[in-house]
């Protein structure tokens, strides 16, 4: 038997278009990558990219022409068998994010969005049952439920999508969710929902998206109706609501305990101090509103506010004058400040360049 030895020769660049057939090529997702392992010259290492349609164990083809070996002719004809690894688990790591409790008037309603999984596998399959339910349901309309929930609409997309009313009225559910992923491994998450007779409150902020310097002092206000599906008030005595403001963003920071409550301005309004925030700084402000006399009902609705970075404010003291060509002239900028900067003192230390333009003046 004779032993080959590989002389790769390739650029850096396109290594996978030039080793691999168009066909195989397009399974390997966007952003895929191809090289030689450090330690194996013989060993081509590929890295999916997003979204591939690689199935495992799966054989590709390679481009021939492409591989040259010393003292052999060109390869013709080869096939490689892959066997698809990664240093993240094989299985998807899920997690359920989503409301609990679900009104008269709302939907089930669950998507890939509100599924957070590791790695760059696609899921390709869900499969929905119910677990628990109190009261208990009869197992002919557990059966019913859960076979609207597993149709191709939902299982096929990944998500869950169930009208007002098919779930029973004043209930609680613990749902299971099982995804496979294009591997076919599969892992499994448990969500909790409660269903009520009355309708969810509507929130509405007059604003979605706001933009302000941090030097700005901001007023938002919420407003919250208890409503019923038809968008009419619940009955004839309104219900109270109560209102609860959270910084949601990447960092968030704990607004009832920086900006104070105070009890002079209604809960619905949520007022920022200037500097709360710092400039070139993105904020999502959430408000919660529910029914006081029934916590569970609850609706969120956010905003989102950009803080600008604001140019400083050039100051000469004294302003424009006019003097002899004999008098002494004296600049003062120092007044000039960086209204980004609440410390007076730090908003002082900038940096100066002078210029001077020359005009004529008729007298």
């Amino acid at each position: 038997m004779r032993m080959v030895t590989f002389d790769w020769t390739f650029p850096s660049r396109q290594f996978c278009e030039l080793l691999i057939d168009s066909a195989s090529l397009a399974k390997l997702g966007d952003g895929h990558q191809c090289q030689i392992a450090s330690d194996r010259s013989n060993e081509i290492i590929i890295t999916l990219g997003d979204a591939p349609t690689l199935d495992p164990m799966q054989t590709i083809k390679l481009n021939p022409k492409v591989l040259y070996t010393k003292n052999c002719p060109i390869v013709q004809s080869i096939q490689l068998h892959v066997n698809i690894s990664a240093n993240e688990s094989i299985y998807p790591t899920l997690v359920m994010i989503q409301p609990s409790m679900l009104g008269v008037c709302t939907p089930l309603q669950l998507s890939p969005s509100s599924l957070l999984f590791v790695g760059k596998r696609p899921l390709q399959k869900a499969e929905w049952s119910i677990v628990e339910s109190k009261p208990t349901l009869s197992a002919s309309d557990t059966q019913k439920i859960q076979t609207l929930m597993n149709t191709d609409a939902n299982s096929n997309k990944l998500d869950i999508y169930l009208p007002p009313g098919t779930l029973p009225l004043d209930y609680s559910f613990v749902l299971k969710v099982i995804m496979t992923n294009f591997l076919g491994r599969a892992n499994s998450s448990l969500v909790a929902v409660r269903t009520s007779s009355l309708a969810l409150p509507k929130v509405t902020i007059s604003e979605s998206k706001l933009e302000l310097y941090t030097s700005d002092s901001l007023v938002i206000e919420a407003v919250g109706e208890a409503q019923s599906c038809s968008n009419e008030l619940q009955g004839t005595t309104p219900f109270k609501l109560k209102y609860k403001w959270t910084d949601i963003s990447v960092n968030p920071i704990d607004i009832e305990r920086v900006i104070g409550l105070n009890p002079q301005i209604p809960p619905r309004s949520l007022t920022i101090p200037a500097f709360t925030f710092e400039a070139r700084s993105i904020r999502t402000l959430q408000v919660k509103v529910w029914i006081e006399s029934n916590p569970n009902l609850e609706n969120t609705q956010s905003v989102e506010v950009k803080y600008l970075i604001a140019k400083p404010i050039a100051w000469i003291q004294g302003g424009s004058r006019i003097i002899s060509t004999s008098q002494e002239l004296l600049l003062d900028a120092s007044p000039s400040y960086d209204p980004d900067e609440p410390d007076l003192r730090r908003s002082r230390d900038l940096n100066f360049t002078w210029s001077c333009t020359l005009s004529l003046i008729h007298i």
